[in-house]
């Protein structure tokens, strides 16, 4: 079994995969949800963000 290589992270050594970028920039643009507001969503369930 050969595996292939994994793409490129956006983002070198950094905890935010593809996926969760993908995930904020949709909320913020199409979705009309400003940062402070998913980052408020984000603390409630208890996930911690470097924030401003």
């Amino acid at each position: 079994m050969i595996q292939a290589l994994a793409p490129a992270h956006i983002v070198e050594s950094g905890l935010p995969t593809e996926r969760l970028l993908a995930y904020i920039a949709v909320s913020k643009y199409p979705g009309g949800l400003p940062l402070y507001r998913q980052e408020a969503i984000y603390l409630r369930d208890g996930i911690q963000s470097a924030g401003r």
